[in-house]
């Protein structure tokens, strides 16, 4: 037995047009696990990942090109590409064949998933130390009941 599938491909991922494109797609049953997971990221519901899989999904991507591609109109007619981006510190900007267009492409997508990425390992280390502080204060508080922990201020010590 089989379903279908579809996904929205957000605007800004083609290329920064202003429609969605939609991909249909049959999936045996047995991977409704998958389909789960997936009807999970796209109604918003958040998962938690590990750190291991965020990284994991970083190492998987094979290609990445910073920039943006920008589609370009000719005086005569007919369009063509270039690159923008920035060169130690200068914005520089590089033609793209029809030809290189497709990997060019698909490179910056990646770059643009790959700083998501980045953003997501961020956030998880910063809740896991923020976590691990909260714990470290709760213990040392539990040793030191009764006292004060914060910060000593100038006059504590009896000095004015």
């Amino acid at each position: 037995m089989t379903i279908v599938l579809v996904w929205v491909i957000p605007a800004r991922i083609l290329a920064e047009k202003c429609i969605a494109s939609y991909i249909l797609m049959s999936v045996d049953v047995d991977d409704a696990v998958q389909v789960l997971a997936l009807n999970r990221k796209a109604s918003g519901m958040k998962t938690k990942r590990t750190r291991d899989e965020i990284l994991s999904d970083i190492r998987a991507i094979p290609t990445m090109e910073r920039g943006k591609l920008c589609t370009m109109k000719r005086k005569g007619g007919g369009n063509y590409h270039n690159l923008q981006f920035w060169n130690q510190g200068r914005n520089q900007s590089t033609y793209i064949s029809k030809q290189q267009l497709a990997v060019v492409s698909e490179a910056v997508d990646n770059y643009v998933r790959f700083r998501e990425l980045v953003s997501e390992y961020a956030g998880l280390v910063e809740e896991q130390t923020r976590t691990a502080r909260k714990a470290a204060t709760a213990k040392k508080g539990a040793l030191h009941s009764g006292r004060g922990s914060g910060p000593k201020s100038a006059n504590s010590h009896g000095e004015s």
